[in-house]
């Protein structure tokens, strides 16, 4: 734990960010590549030099590859004048000679190219081995490193550890079956200032309304009489639709942040993105004049219900963190302190870089962010962000790469950054009432089951959705976890049932509509999870923590 940060820094967070941490990251970032090279040894010229003959090759062989291609297509041109002329005995063999002299040159220009290849997959593969090194040295935990060295006030965890996940459960009431049909594809935990959280990227299932369509052609006749008084026979046809809506799965990863704090203990609300990205001052100040109705109007209703809600003076705070659905007064009004308010307005009112994406949920202890930029934003830290055989393609990689996790990660502590309260205030200590019920927590697990080329292996053989893998604990031994890898899924069941809709010939038709319903499928596969070491002799899927094993047999 950073017991030494001052955290009185923080309590402007983004106005710390934008006039010292975003320059200082940057350089943190460049000191720590230059590291990199002096400790593996990395020769920037030589790979510079490398790189230019590769680049070079690839140029020769590239415009051989358009004189070959133009000499093919001159060929061709011959053959067609040769058939023209093929009465004209002359013009045959003058034809001919010129196709045979084209055949050679070409014959001789893929030789050239062909060694012009070889020479540039030999560049190619000196300048990835001389980068492979420099590669594997910037590895998965590099990212966290970095962000913990600029802003220390976060505290990262080497491992999610399970004793962590205990104490957000035992001390702060997370409630863990309420991410039920989701399995982690990265976290990151750690600590602000005492108070846990962790960061996690999820492959989640949720059921939706999924709508089915069906179409049905009829036909009818009518007589009609023409302007001359004759009668004709007139037939129609139309096209009836009908719909059928069911639920069906739909996999999305989602990433939220998770923080826990005994600041406001009974304090519970959520807020959602008031769409203030991109405003003008004027549109923003209309929009919290049209707030201060609906919120009076809440404040009235509440009243009536006997429920406890006041208005803050602020209205534009309240405008900004919308919040009306809060349960505790007085608490809120310890957490939002004129600071916090005004920090808020401020994140809230940027446009820059992401605007206020934010949603977020106060359930007692527990603080769930959500954002929509780092809905897709890669947390791993994986060296393969910036594998390449090319340094200065490496460098540039590596620094937006760095930069972008920086701003996306710091973005989603912001909100929490922004009330003092919640990182000056340290929680009492942890004093556990039971052992941790495995040595690998089952993020981590999760994690490294994700990580697998074949999770369908998995599956259950019914399977015809993706699948969703989670972890249960069958035994408990030293350093290593008996488990299930359990699998859900689904299975299609197709139906089809007939819609009455009524035509335009004023008859009710049944029209076929086609659906699906999904049938929960389960299998569940015996896995051992070792936490440092697989012993010899072990078969199967073997598992370390940032590591995978497939024992010998």
């Amino acid at each position: 734990m950073n017991n030494n940060v001052d955290t009185t820094l923080y309590l402007e967070p983004l106005k710390y960010y934008n006039y010292f941490l975003k320059d200082k990251h940057l350089e943190n970032i460049e000191a720590f590549l230059s590291g990199a090279v002096e400790k593996t040894n990395f020769s920037i010229d030589a790979n510079k030099e490398t790189v230019e003959q590769y680049k070079k090759k690839c140029k020769e062989s590239d415009d051989l590859a358009k004189k070959i291609s133009k000499k093919r297509a001159f060929s061709g041109f011959l053959l067609f004048i040769g058939i023209i002329l093929c009465l004209i005995i002359v013009g045959i063999f003058i034809i001919l000679h010129r196709k045979n002299k084209v055949k050679k040159d070409i014959e001789e220009l893929e030789k050239q190219k062909a060694k012009i290849d070889k020479e540039k997959a030999h560049f190619l593969a000196e300048a990835e081995a001389q980068t492979a090194p420099l590669v594997a040295a910037l590895d998965s935990e590099t990212a966290v490193k970095l962000m913990e060295q600029t802003a220390p006030i976060l505290d990262f965890d080497e491992r999610c550890e399970p004793e962590l996940v205990d104490r957000m459960v035992e001390q702060f009431g997370l409630k863990e079956d309420e991410f039920d049909n989701h399995s982690t594809l990265v976290v990151q935990s750690g600590e602000i200032n005492g108070n846990p959280f962790m960061l996690t990227q999820t492959y989640a299932m949720n059921m939706y309304p999924k709508i089915y369509t069906g179409h049905l052609v009829i036909s009818w006749t009518t007589t009609e009489r023409d302007g001359n008084g004759n009668t004709r026979v007139v037939t129609h046809t139309q096209t009836l639709t009908a719909t059928v809506t069911e639920d069906a799965p739909n996999y999305a990863v989602q990433t939220q942040l998770i923080l826990a704090s005994d600041a406001a203990p009974k304090l519970s609300f959520k807020r959602e993105p008031a769409g203030l990205a991109g405003k003008s001052e004027k549109e923003m100040e209309r929009y919290v004049k049209s707030f201060e109705k609906k919120d009076a109007k809440a404040a009235e209703k509440a009243v009536k219900k006997g429920q406890s809600y006041t208005k803050m003076a602020n209205s534009k705070f309240e405008a900004y963190l919308n919040s009306s659905d809060r349960n505790n007064e007085v608490e809120y009004r310890l957490l939002f302190t004129p600071l916090a308010q005004n920090n808020i307005c401020t994140l809230f009112s940027q446009s820059e870089p992401y605007g206020d994406d934010i949603t977020y949920y106060k359930k007692g202890c527990i603080n769930l962010i959500y954002s929509a930029h780092s809905r897709n934003m890669d947390y791993s830290g994986g060296s393969y962000n910036y594998s390449s055989y090319d340094y200065e393609e490496i460098k540039k990689k590596f620094t937006d790469y760095n930069m972008n996790f920086f701003q996306g990660l710091y973005y989603d502590f912001l909100l929490f950054l922004s009330i003092p309260m919640f990182h000056q205030h340290t929680p009492l200590p942890f004093i556990p009432t039971h052992e941790p019920t495995r040595n690998v927590s089952s993020y981590e697990t999760e994690c490294l089951l994700n990580k697998l080329e074949d999770t369908k292996q998995f599956a259950h053989e019914d399977t015809d959705t993706e699948i969703i893998l989670t972890t249960e604990v069958v035994n408990k031994g030293k350093n290593v976890d008996e488990i299930n890898v359990v699998a859900h899924s689904f299975k299609e069941v197709p139906h089809v049932t007939m819609v009455p809709t009524l035509g335009g010939d004023g008859r009710m038709h049944p029209v076929p509509v086609h659906y699906f319903t999904y049938e929960p499928l389960t299998k569940k596969t015996p896995m051992v999870v070792f936490k440092n070491a697989v012993p010899k002799g072990k078969e199967g899927i073997i598992m370390e923590y940032r590591h995978l094993y497939l024992a010998n047999k």
